[in-house]
């Protein structure tokens, strides 16, 4: 929430943009270059235009959706300033009592125009002025308030959304019993009044905010409501009892509400409602960028709820009742040329329609238990058939299941049944409801979608693994001109991109990683279409007389191709389409470049990205060019760029192809000869599958017109590893802790992850070093009794480190754990976890915790002095000690302090205890920063863990304050100089007797 005189501290900052924007007119600009300037010299510098230039660098960011920042003449010189300052405006003398028909008569001026634009304009001057948290919902009273007030409030909670500031502390603050029935108002007020174009968007717009703030208790129990167990009545009955089987509490709550005939008519006409309004605007012909925009904003709020497992449960039936998917398919607007995104959102929608999940129990289903359901239901059809169709559905009664696999199979099978008789199968498979018996739509009787609905139903669709896998991880010119996927850099909120949402919460754990897989890869396209953009502008494409495309400029990042080839295409692997390999090789001259940029292009080495590009100019050498602006860059057509491919090199070759880099037989490495160098290259296998398809369908054979070779620094170009990474581990079986499972997903209690909530935690524990003494243990445990071993109290001295310590408490609580689990046999383990928790751990042992202590023997490594450990000489604290024991137990541990309370010693003492307690397991250690990670480094150096199970991954090693190399290749000969001067050390010793 702002604080303080909003209006003025914007005012302030809008002055400082106006005197900025003054100063730039003032300026001069600098000079154009000379077309006789020598490349590399520098342009004259012009200190006036510098500095107007770095307070172009300062100006804040635009605020208004128009990308205008709006300046403090704007501001005070508006309409609205002189309604804020005496209404509801901070730091005013006095202010006006509270005037409904203030809010009226902003509402109809300000925020109910035509223009979208303007009204996001007009919402970001009242949000200046705190008109939400400082009028609307101050004097927000829910049986008074007219639905402008009502639409006021939401689109004011939408503009706050789109900046980024926090909605829901507001109201919380002031007036908090009124948010319940302010969403009461919410929900009604489409069947209050007839809503206009945009005030239907901002109502759907709101609704998404809202489900994507479900962490909120208010919101989450004000909006869940809307999207539960009485949507269903909207559902066919046949459905219904289908969903009900095996699910005694589900049904009982169903018996119960449909006792309660009028009860929450509400929660279940609004959704249902809504998408009855949605499919029938699909048909409207001509419709306007509003219409097209409220169908946008619907699609993302059926693909939000779909996507959420709370609310996906009780949408999810609904939809495929009505059979969303089909009628969206089949109507006129999908198949328009401005429909595009509305097609990419329904892809979303489909797929999350048959995500591969259990709705009702929230499990992941594997590959091989969605293909059984698929043929259990198959054998289903199969036994219907030989019973009502044996002549029509001769062919499915003795086909096989694989000749339902495809569309075309389907409606092959379907083609001897008339239109009425297509429908009763329909009904006898619960595809359709009997007649009469469609809540929310009626069915049209019409052969084609009939068979639409029935081939939507059984048509084999590709798993998840083969969805992924058939993603090419380099970007296209179909996705990097793709605006809908990726944005231009002012895009501000405003439109509905066909992105997947990192949420709070995730579907499966293969959710989460493919929604992180296609936001890197089209945040990394973004890059790359800058990058490419920069390059072709400079190299000036120009056509020859000859109509083939010469490159008049010059930009280091690229290079002409010489020549291109494809040399190699391996057979598909088994249960694949795509090659399992695709090799080519690409040709080009070095001689234009020197210095250090033949360097760059002369290091160019194995796992290196390059960019094939064919550009085809639009203009001839003669023509004369307008300087193009920064929109127009991005246009392909002006650019000349037609394809875009990625790929990665495997082998760099010389004029006499030789392999640079190769190591000779007299121990030389090979350097390049001669200005031509030959990339041995590995093309995208999916991609190229995708591409010889299409040229069997009359289209291009990209392959031939590559003419332009593009590489990207290297920092910037590790775009292809990260999407290996993140593919394989969806391809692959990962493992995940049940205790943190939940959690990662967004469900559950945060607190259940922490060691002492865990089902199994560690009850014995070796600390080395972490205590200096004996004393030093006691006063760390001030609130435990300790126990110190009998064996260990002889002598009267309290005996030294290392010492382990059993915690009594937690290992009572396992045995526990234990006796509940063989009582609980066949039951679930989480259920007999939740009734081992319940019991009170150490019933009967004292208030205080018991702790038993037993010293043991430190294993030396070694009898030289060099070989002793290094000891922790760091007095820890009780509350750092409570840090190291939570990080070696099972669970999450979060270390948080200021700076200087030792966090980084603490953490590195958890790696040391962490590698004594479990020598044989490896501990990977991932920091923000090289700078981070090098400093917890060379302190884990310095202490007792042998430098052999080290290895610094990653490009920092080099700023590793020693001599010493750790990276993967450094280990392998510190373990060959170790051999040496263990045999070396055992030379010296006298030999036997």
């Amino acid at each position: 929430p702002r604080g303080g005189n909003t209006l003025r501290r914007c005012s302030a900052d809008a002055r400082d943009t106006a005197e900025a924007s003054q100063q730039d007119t003032s300026s001069s600009a600098p000079p154009p270059p000379s077309p006789t300037m020598a490349k590399g010299t520098k342009r004259p510098h012009n200190k006036k235009s510098g500095d107007a230039r770095a307070k172009r660098q300062k100006k804040p960011a635009a605020t208004a959706s128009t990308g205008a920042n709006p300046t403090v003449k704007d501001i005070l010189n508006d309409r609205l300033t002189p309604l804020a300052n005496a209404y509801w405006a901070l730091g005013q003398k006095s202010l006006r009592p509270y005037d409904p028909q203030v809010v009226e008569r902003v509402y109809g001026a300000e925020l109910s125009g035509a223009d979208p634009k303007e009204v996001s304009a007009r919402a970001v001057l009242l949000e200046f002025s705190s008109y939400l948290e400082n009028y609307l919902w101050r004097h927000f009273d829910a049986k008074r308030a007219t639905p402008g007030h009502v639409l006021s409030v939401m689109m004011m909670v939408n503009e706050k959304f789109r900046e980024g500031v926090p909605v829901w502390d507001i109201f919380h603050a002031e007036n908090e019993g009124s948010i319940g029935p302010f969403f009461g108002r919410v929900f009604s007020l489409r069947a209050a009044r007839d809503l206009t174009p945009l005030e239907k968007i901002t109502h759907v717009h709101f609704l998404i905010n809202c489900y994507s703030s479900l962490e909120d208790p208010d919101v989450r129990s004000c909006c869940t409501r809307y999207v539960s167990l009485p949507m269903w009545r909207h559902v066919s009955r046949a459905r219904v009892q289908g969903l009900l089987q095996g699910a005694p509490r589900l049904s009982a709550a169903w018996k119960a509400l449909s006792k309660a005939k009028r009860a929450k008519r509400a929660e279940a006409d609004f959704f249902p409602e809504l998408i009855k309004d949605f499919l029938a605007s699909l048909d409207q012909e001509s419709p306007d960028a509003l219409h097209l925009r409220y169908l946008e904003r619907c699609m993302e709020l059926f693909v939000d709820l779909l996507s959420r497992l709370p609310t996906r449960k009780f949408l999810r039936p609904v939809l495929v009742d009505c059979h969303f998917v089909v009628r969206c398919k089949l109507s006129r607007i999908f198949g328009d040329e401005r429909g595009k995104l509305l097609r990419q959102l329904l892809q979303m929608i489909n797929f999350y329609e048959d995500f591969g999940i259990d709705d009702r129990e929230g499990k992941a289903l594997t590959e091989k238990e969605i293909e059984i359901r698929r043929h259990e239901r198959i054998e289903r059809l199969q036994g219907l058939a030989f019973k009502h169709f044996r002549k029509e559905l001769e062919s499915v009664v003795l086909g096989t299941v694989s000749s339902m696999d495809t569309r075309e199979g389907i409606l092959k099978h379907l083609e001897k049944l008339t239109a009425p008789r297509l429908r009763e199968l329909c009904e006898r498979v619960h595809i359709l409801g009997s007649r009469g018996d469609s809540p929310l739509l009626e069915v049209p009787d019409s052969k084609p979608f009939l068979a639409e609905v029935f081939v939507n139903s059984f048509e084999k669709r590709r798993s998840q693994r083969q969805e992924v896998n058939a993603l090419p991880l380099y970007p296209s010119e179909s996705v990097l001109w793709d605006t809908n996927l990726v944005p231009e850099l002012t895009y501000h909120g405003d439109e509905v991109l066909a992105l997947p949402k990192l949420n709070l919460q995730f579907l499966t754990i293969y959710d989460y990683l493919l929604r992180n897989f296609n936001l890197f890869r089209l945040e990394s396209t973004y890059e790359i279409r800058e990058d490419l953009k920069n390059v072709v502008h400079r190299l000036k494409p120009r056509q020859a007389g000859n109509g083939e495309t010469v490159f008049t400029g010059w930009a280091k990042m690229a290079v002409p191709v010489r020549q291109f080839g494809i040399t190699k295409v391996q057979k598909p692997n088994i249960g694949e389409v795509k090659p399992a390999l695709v090799q080519a090789e690409v040709t080009v001259d070095l001689a234009p470049f020197q210095t250090s940029v033949r360097a760059d292009w002369e290091n160019i080495r194995e796992h290196d990205v390059l960019f094939l590009l064919c550009v085809e100019a639009r203009h001839g050498l003669e023509e004369k060019v307008k300087k193009l602006s920064l929109k127009e860059q991005l246009d392909p057509a002006e650019l000349g760029i037609k394809y875009v491919r990625g790929c990665e090199v495997r082998r760099v070759l010389d004029e006499e192809k030789h392999v640079i880099g190769e190591r000779r037989k007299d121990g030389t490495v090979a350097v390049g000869v001669g200005d031509m160098r030959t990339f041995r290259v590995e093309l995208d296998t999916a991609q190229y599958q995708q591409d010889m398809t299409a040229v069997v369908d009359g289209a291009d054979d990209v392959y031939t017109t590559f003419n332009l070779l593009v590489k990207r620094k290297a920092k910037e170009n590790n775009f292809k590893a990260v999407l290996e990474t993140i593919r394989n581990l969806m391809k692959g079986q990962f493992v995940i802790p049940e205790w943190l499972h939940n959690i990662f997903l967004g469900y559950g209690d945060p607190g259940s992850a922490t060691y002492k909530s865990v089902a199994s935690p560690t009850w014995r524990l070796r600390f080395s070093d972490t205590f200096l003494d004996f004393e030093h243990l006691r006063s760390c445990f001030a609130g435990h009794t300790v126990t110190l071993d009998a064996g260990a109290q002889g002598g009267g001295e309290a005996p030294g480190a290392p010492y382990e310590i059993e915690f009594l408490d937690q290992k009572k609580m396992v045995e526990e754990l234990e006796a509940a689990g063989e009582e609980d046999k066949g039951q679930d383990v989480k259920r007999a976890s939740r009734r081992a928790s319940k019991k009170k751990p150490g019933a009967g042992a004292g208030p205080n915790p018991e702790l038993l202590v037993k010293p043991y023997a430190f294993e030396t490594p070694g009898p030289y002095p060099e070989d002793q450990p290094k000891r922790n000489t760091i007095r820890f604290t009780g509350k750092q000690v409570e840090a190291i024991r939570s990080g070696l137990n099972h669970g999450l541990t979060m270390i948080v302090g200021p700076p200087g309370t030792g966090k980084t010693d603490v953490a590195v003492q958890v790696m040391a205890e962490l590698f004594h307690n479990e020598p044989k397991q490896r501990t990977l250690l991932v920091t923000h920063s090289n700078h981070a990670l090098n400093d917890l480094f060379e302190k884990i150096m310095a202490r007792d863990i042998d430098e052999r199970y080290l290895l610094r991954c990653g490009r920092g090693e080099e700023e590793l304050k020693t001599e010493k190399d750790f990276s993967k290749f450094g280990r392998v000969n510190y373990m060959l100089e170790r051999r040496l001067h263990c045999l070396g050390e055992v030379s010296r010793l006298p030999p036997p007797p």
